[in-house]
């Protein structure tokens, strides 16, 4: 279960022709045309379950995630076919993965002595194999995100971050003074027109079709209103940290006074992510949540009953 913040992290693939994507920060998890295998996946877990997860071309993903007290993997037939020969058959060994175009990976085992397996742009090859100094460790590379050119990429490792094309849209406006202040980034493996940059500071510049982008602006705490270009596909927003939402909240039954309707008679409001009331009752539901072989189901909505002002005097008494 979500218990603390986390930093929005975006993922962009392909499926069937159309975008994959999947989002996941203290919000929760949300994802748009992805593998049947990795959906599946997805509503099983909670957001800070997820300990790596990537997206390629033609529904390919990879995703590690704890579960309990242990620690699982889930990748396509494809690419394990692909890594397990030198892996000696033993999935376990993948300590991260990156997908990129085509049948582009990148993927890494070992912790301090790390072994790479790649099949990759030559560019890449350079940063995280250099041959005129050792490899990083697996735990000073921060992400590796692949585009859908072979100049096309940005890798942080050790807090220093490499673009493979400043002229590319991602890269569109940010000074190479600010490029260290990346904290995730996410490229489409199918076209340079869709990406997710999201800075140290809390700002994120990002161009997605409409859906990817409401998706997305459901993470994301604004602090001013979005700006848009005139095709209403990029996005440039300051984000502030989310704090814990359930921070203070005490279990136990609810008992307010009743929200008083405007009209003569009982309405519904659809309650607020950023409300109170909202994160307590959550709260009080996941936690509730006994039943031994259902899984415990998505909340979407939380209503409010407002009552109007007679029977919440009649309730009140009742009290």
């Amino acid at each position: 279960m979500t218990s603390s913040y986390l930093t929005p992290k975006v993922f962009l693939g392909e499926y069937k022709g159309d975008h994959s994507l999947v989002v996941y920060s203290s919000k929760g998890v949300d994802w748009y045309n992805v593998h049947p295998n990795l959906e599946k996946v997805l509503k099983s877990i909670y957001a800070d379950d997820i300990l790596d997860l990537s997206l390629g071309c033609d529904g390919r993903f990879y995703i590690k995630y704890s579960s309990g007290l242990t620690v699982e993997q889930r990748l396509t037939q494809g690419i394990w076919e692909e890594i397990q020969p030198q892996l000696q058959g033993r999935l376990r060994r993948v300590s991260k993965l990156s997908l990129g175009f085509g049948d582009e990976i990148w993927a890494v085992s070992g912790e301090q002595e790390a072994r790479h397996f790649l099949r990759a742009r030559d560019r890449v090859l350079e940063i995280v194999q250099p041959s005129d100094s050792p490899h990083p460790a697996v735990n000073d590379i921060e992400f590796i995100a692949f585009g859908c050119c072979k100049d096309d990429f940005i890798i942080k490792i050790k807090g220093e971050v490499s673009v493979g094309n400043w002229e590319s849209p991602s890269m569109s406006g940010i000074r190479p003074a600010q490029v260290n202040q990346i904290v995730a980034a996410a490229l489409s493996p199918v076209d340079d027109s869709h990406y997710f940059i999201l800075f140290n500071d809390g700002s994120y510049r990002a161009e997605l079709h409409r859906v990817l982008k409401k998706i997305v602006k459901r993470h994301m705490k604004t602090m001013t209103s979005l700006l848009y270009n005139e095709r209403e596909e990029t996005v440039e927003t300051r984000v502030e940290p989310v704090p814990n939402p359930f921070d203070g909240l005490l279990m136990g039954p609810i008992f307010m006074t009743p929200a008083l309707s405007s009209s003569s008679s009982t309405e519904l409001k659809l309650l607020d992510f950023q409300d109170s009331s909202y994160w307590r009752i959550r709260q009080l539901f996941e936690n509730g949540w006994m039943h031994p072989w259902k899984m415990r189901p998505e909340i979407q909505h939380i209503y409010e009953i407002q009552l109007p002002e007679h029977l919440a005097r009649s309730y009140l008494n009742y009290r």
